[in-house]
């Protein structure tokens, strides 16, 4: 009598979870397209980087994945719509290292890149460089920074956001500059 209800229900646990259906949640993603949102503006390196991933990605999956450039606010339009979208895999948000120093730069952000996000993978490395015109007499940062603090204010700087560089290297010699230069957000 115990085998006979032990097989029933072995069978019924067997029918439950090999049922047509059962495991197509996970096989049929994505069922409508994805959205990869790009806090930064049309033609930026992340911007490409997510149109020729979310391509080989629509090709792959043979479903269709929409790139969206939602730039501003140093990027918190975009990371506050992510955060507020629903938890069902089919919006996410591109960044670069900049992203985690946000709110170190704007404490009255309205998400929080720990709590609200969590890193799935890294897709490509950028390096940062401080470039500076020929005609500026300096070969390194040093040299530059020596020359700033030799003619405080004249030296102007233009940065790509307010978090620049991401970079660790040039932390110390960025805060240099910002003291001895004035800082111009690029348009």
């Amino acid at each position: 009598m115990k085998s006979w209800r032990i097989g029933v229900i072995m069978g019924t646990w067997l029918t439950l979870f090999a049922a047509p259906g059962a495991g197509s949640a996970q096989e049929s993603f994505p069922n409508h397209p994805v959205r990869i949102v790009i806090p930064y503006s049309p033609g930026s390196v992340a911007d490409v980087f997510a149109r020729i991933v979310g391509q080989n990605m629509a090709a792959q999956w043979n479903g269709s994945i929409v790139v969206e450039s939602k730039s501003g606010a140093n990027g918190s339009i975009a990371a506050e719509e992510v955060a507020r979208s629903a938890p069902d895999g089919y919006t996410w948000l591109l960044v670069t290292t900049f992203f985690s120093a946000s709110p170190a730069l704007d404490p009255r952000l309205r998400w929080d890149p720990m709590r609200d996000f969590i890193p799935v993978g890294q897709i490509c490395r950028a390096p940062n460089f401080f470039i500076v015109p020929t005609t500026l007499p300096v070969k390194n940062v040093a040299e530059y920074v020596a020359l700033a603090k030799a003619k405080p204010g004249t030296l102007k700087a233009l940065s790509c956001s307010s978090g620049w560089p991401a970079s660790t290297s040039l932390r110390s010699a960025i805060a240099a500059i910002r003291r001895w230069c004035r800082i111009s957000p690029a348009a």
